[in-house]
């Protein structure tokens, strides 16, 4: 008996033993999972447009790159959410659990009051607080664009997220069909109401972004003398922009019920609310004018490039609203991966990559940024063409052309800029300013003090008020615009609101319809009774005859 318990001893000994060093092993080797959640077609996944190409993903470059770093495994869980409610709810709900989420603004302030989201580590920042350049998120400090690390640091919204992509809401329009209608104020967001437009201009169906159009439509002239008073200087940039935006984010009931009223009369000014289709309705001629983000404008303004149409892009002078979508992790998060991946994220010529992928605008800077900018907009869009028979340069077959004698000799082998020189590889030479080239200020952005730093690009002209204007508004721009915040306990309401006005476009269809319906029925009906009575006397006639 004491053998046999001897041997049970020893077995379960060595079973214990081998256990421990099979879940040693599997420790070793174990996989660490990244679950990540963001909102459809928002990161490079290595696919070519046309669906030619592959290349790696940038989530799978990040797995090889940690592995690179640390020598440990990491597989990202990567899905995708179509609005920040969807994201939201499942997130409240508990029904999956994600370690990153890519929230709009509101949601992230949201989701901040509810106590919903985890604080970076503190390896990301220094003893005052601020992000360090040695710390977890070292790339979002060293190339994050001030103006976003700013914006989120005054709002308490740094310790939670950093910034993504961000851009404005503005009018999009078809520049030779608005060209044909007299009196039109494309400054103004009143253009969208102007009856000259009835049925040719489309708009969100979305209730913020169509919410705040009705606020700045119904407040105009309190956000016009507002204005007045900054550019005189009789208040200061940050009073304008404080008490812009309060205007900006007015849900009161009394507000509320103000701008049901405007967008009832916008409602029969407009072809439709669309969620996406307007991209390239605008492209095809169906309407002229389109309420649209940024990136959505940047999208239509290249189809429209490839056939030959001109499309603008306008900030109103009332103002508009400065959107952006950051990442935040939801409690119970991996921190340390999160924040790993976030910096991997910050590194430019990553972010370049997400940039050129899907269309918006990166928070990140960085030179790889810059030499986005260029490329896309700059003195290197232009194609030289030739010398003619007059020795006259010809830029990309516009009109704009220098005159030969007007040039001095230059060795540079390549397009550049120096000064107020334009050198080019022609012939090597060199061509003085002309005005087919417009400096632009982007120092706010890309600068940490703009008082000695400059970040000033070259763009050619033809971009302007369109591509490069939606993607990169100036300081200027961006001073008239505010930030639209969650409506907080007013939600309900704004949503009810937004439903009654869709709700009656919806109703008046289907009345029509069914009323056309029913009209056709009644008549079909009355026609066959009379038919049938018709038919009866007839008969009826038939018999008495035979019988007589």
């Amino acid at each position: 008996m004491k053998r046999i318990k001897f041997i049970k001893i020893t077995l379960l000994v060595s079973l214990i033993f081998f256990a421990s060093f099979g879940l040693a092993s599997c420790g070793k080797d174990k996989t660490l999972v990244l679950r990540v959640y963001n909102w459809g077609d928002y990161i490079d996944d290595g696919i070519s447009d046309d669906d030619t190409e592959r290349t790696s993903s940038v989530i799978e470059d990040f797995e090889a790159y940690y592995f690179k770093e640390t020598g440990k495994k990491v597989k990202i869980e990567y899905s995708t959410f179509d609005t920040p409610e969807t994201m939201y709810n499942k997130v409240k709900s508990g029904s999956a659990k994600y370690d990153l989420l890519c929230p709009s603004d509101y949601m992230i302030q949201k989701m901040i009051r509810e106590d919903m989201l985890e604080k970076f580590s503190t390896n990301a920042f220094d003893d005052e607080g601020n992000i360090k350049e040695d710390g977890t998120l070292s790339n979002y400090a060293k190339y994050g664009s001030p103006f976003f690390k700013k914006l989120f640091k005054e709002r308490g919204w740094d310790k939670y997220s950093i910034g993504y992509m961000w851009g404005t809401l503005g009018i999009v329009y078809n520049e030779e069909k608005i060209s044909q209608i007299e009196g039109l104020d494309l400054t103004s967001w009143n253009v969208m109401w102007d009856s000259k437009l009835k049925g040719n201009v489309s708009t969100k169906d979305s209730v913020r972004d169509t919410y705040f159009i009705g606020v700045v439509n119904e407040y105009q002239d309190e956000l016009k003398a507002l204005r007045d008073k900054y550019e005189t200087g009789e208040i200061s940039k940050l009073a304008y922009q404080k008490e812009l935006n309060e205007i900006v984010n007015r849900h009161d009931k009394k507000t509320i019920s103000k701008v049901e009223k405007r967008l009832e009369t916008l409602k029969k000014n407009v072809r439709g609310f669309e969620v996406d289709s307007a991209k390239s309705d605008i492209v095809t001629g169906q309407i002229y004018m389109n309420l649209a983000w940024s990136g959505d404008a940047v999208y239509s303004m290249q189809l429209a490039e490839e056939e030959g149409i001109g499309l603008s892009y306008q900030i109103p002078l009332e103002g508009s609203n400065i959107w952006f979508d950051g990442w935040v992790m939801p409690k119970g998060a991996n921190v340390e991966l999160s924040e790993a991946f976030l910096n991997f994220l910050c590194i430019p010529s990553i972010a370049a990559r997400n940039m050129n992928k899907i269309g918006y605008t990166s928070a990140i800077g960085g030179e790889d940024i810059k030499t986005i900018i260029d490329e896309w907009y700059g003195i290197n869009s232009f194609e030289i063409e030739a010398l003619d028979d007059n020795d006259y340069i010809i830029f990309d077959g516009q009109d704009t052309s220098v005159k030969k004698d007007a040039i001095e000799s230059l060795d540079d082998a390549e397009i550049t800029i120096n000064g107020e020189y334009i050198y080019i590889d022609t012939e090597n030479t060199g061509l003085k300013w002309c005005d087919f080239m417009e400096v632009v200020d982007l120092s706010y952005f890309f600068c940490e003090d703009t008082s000695t730093d400059k970040a000033e690009f070259y763009i050619n002209k033809t971009y302007i008020g369109n591509q490069f204007t939606a993607q990169y508004p100036t300081e200027e721009e961006v001073n008239r615009c505010g930030i639209m915040e969650d409506f907080g306990d007013a939600t309900e309401d704004v949503i009810k609101m937004w439903l009654s006005v869709k709700g009656n476009e919806i109703n008046w269809i289907w009345i029509s319809v069914i009323i056309a319906i029913i009209g056709i029925f009644v008549a079909i009906t009355i026609y066959k009774k009379a038919s049938d009575k018709a038919r009866y006397r007839r008969l009826k006639l038939k018999k008495l005859q035979n019988k007589q």
